[in-house]
Parts: structure tokens; sequence; C-alpha cells
């Protein structure tokens, strides 16, 4: 596999702002095991890219980045799942269309306290700047005549070009007035943001329809299609290291592998092999981790699920009442 574009900022190489900052947050919206409801009994396996067949005829956006931007790519499709776990799930009242994903990212940057256009942020600073209230931006439709238009390829793959990218990189230096994109956005952001603390956190989230981003120094350089044939499943081991951020597409408690989360990058259609289960609903560009690989993620990383309606409510699973 080809090593893609980096552009997550490790703890250890952050500033002391920086690292006081992702502390405080983190003291804010606390785990999820402090903060939601399980519920009892969820599904053995949860795909987003079913579900959203099923309900939408089509997959949702998917990022193919061109700078070090792996933030706001992986942060944009995990809040994008959690708009349509509200709408379907919690009849929330969420923004219909995708959401513009670089105005989110490019706050993050200024969030975390960087001072010009460029690559790399973290996600702590990505989910401050989606929040609809405080110093966060919200978000806004992508098709705003303000932002610039992505080009739609391989289906459901939004590719902005590299200028694109590095002239939204940045809030102060937005090409509009950031103040007024904020006033306008709060409407939609993201009300509630919890951490995870381990994989089982992930069945508990997803089931109930919210979308995670999570980063970490994560790298694999081997992956291949293991399993009997209808429940083949594109495996990757953790043999390498980048930092690298990205989004959780489902799990499955596989009857040979055991409990598998699924991985969506954001390095194109191409950039992986093709997972022959994800074959079937049309998704590409992902891969799955054992559970172990994905607790030393939350350990080491920074792993958080978005909603607007809150984790506190005791909800039935998504899957069961939508299926």
């Amino acid at each position: 596999m080809k090593e893609g574009p980096k552009g997550w900022l490790p703890p250890e190489l952050r500033s002391r702002h920086e690292r006081a900052m992702t502390y405080e947050f983190h003291e804010q919206i606390r785990t999820f095991s402090e903060v939601g409801r399980t519920i009892e009994n969820p599904p053995e396996r949860c795909i987003w890219a079913e579900l959203e067949q099923k309900h939408l005829g089509r997959l949702l956006p998917r990022n193919f980045q061109q700078t070090g931007s792996c933030v706001g790519a992986g942060g944009f499709v995990a809040a994008c799942k959690s708009q349509l776990g509200d709408r379907l799930h919690r009849q929330d009242n969420e923004l219909l269309t995708p959401f513009f994903p670089w105005s989110v990212y490019g706050h993050s940057r200024k969030l975390a306290g960087m001072r010009r256009r460029g690559s790399g942020s973290f996600g702590s600073a990505f989910a401050k700047a989606i929040d609809d209230s405080g110093d966060g931006i919200g978000v806004l439709p992508y098709d705003d005549p303000r932002f610039p238009q992505p080009q739609i390829i391989d289906g459901n793959w939004w590719k902005y070009t590299e200028q694109q990218e590095l002239e939204w990189s940045y809030s102060p230096q937005f090409p509009v007035d950031v103040e007024t994109l904020k006033s306008e956005g709060q409407k939609f952001g993201m009300q509630s943001i919890t951490r995870l603390s381990n994989a089982n956190d992930v069945v508990q989230l997803t089931a109930q329809g919210h979308g995670i981003t999570l980063a970490s120094m994560y790298g694999s350089r081997s992956m291949r299609n293991k399993g009997r044939a209808g429940q083949r499943i594109l495996v990757a081991s953790w043999n390498a290291r980048w930092p690298h951020q990205m989004s959780v597409g489902g799990y499955w408690t596989h009857p040979e592998f055991g409990l598998m989360i699924l991985i969506d990058n954001q390095w194109s259609k191409r950039a992986h092999p093709q997972c022959e289960t994800l074959a079937e609903f049309g998704s590409n560009g992902s891969f799955w981790i054992p559970e172990n690989d994905f607790n030393r993620i939350c350990r080491d990383g920074e792993v958080y699920a978005f909603s607007d309606g809150g984790f506190e409510e005791e909800r039935t699973n998504l899957w069961d009442n939508l299926w």
C-alpha cells in the first residue's frame, strides 16, 4: 500500500498550549462510559454503508484528501454519519445537505494555535470547531455559493483541489468572513461530543447511530481478505507507524475473528484492496482492524463520537428500528 499524506499532530509533538487545550476539552466532554447510556443486545454487525444504501439509496460522501488534511476529512465523514443517525433515529432537526468540510478543518487549525494556512491539526481541535456553541464554527451546506464545489468521482468520493484545501485551512484567512460563517453555521453544528475508551464503545455508539472519528499512529502495510466465503473481510495488521485521522465505518462480531472495527480511510478508492464484504454495498477505501488494535488507538490517540442530541438517553438501536 502506498503511504498517503499525513496531518494529525500527535500529543507528544504539540505545544504546551495545544496539550492544555486538549486536556481541558477532554475534561469538558468526558468519556462515553461517563455520559452515555447503553442498549441491550446490540446487533452483531452494523455497517454504515449498508444502512446508507438501504435508507438513502446511495452512500454518504467520502473526502479524498489532497493535503495533510486528514483531521478534516476523517472528522467530516464521521459527522455526516452522525447527522444521518440524528435524522433517522432521533428525529432531530439536522442539516439535510452534507456540509462543507474545510471551514471546520480550517477553524480547527486556528483553535489549535496555528498561525497560517497549511496542513495539520488534531482531533480535539476539530471537535471544538464543529461545536454549535462557544468557539465552534458549526457547519453549512457544501453547495453554498460561497464555497468551492467538489469534483465527485468513483460514486461518492469528494475531491477538492490542493489549492482549495489550503485556501480554507486557516479561518482568519478564509476567502469569506469567518464571523458570518460562524453565526450561520452554529445553527447546525454538533451539540454533543464524547470520547471513546474501547471497542465496546464503538458497538454501543454505532448501534445508536453516532459517527466516530479516530486519530493515532496506526499504520498498515499488509492487508488481505480473510475468512470463509460470504464472510470475507479485508483485514489490516498494525505493522507501521504514521500519524493519521480516519473514521469508523461500522463493526462486526465476526464468526471467525471476533469483534472487528471497520475503518474508513480517505486516500481514495484505490488506496487499499477491495474488501469483499463491502463490495456488495459499493463501498471501498476501507479495511477492518481487530478489537485489541482499536483499544490501543483509544489509549494512545484521539477517538470521538458526535451527536446533536446527546448521549444521555437510553435508546433502542438504530439498525433494528429501521430495517
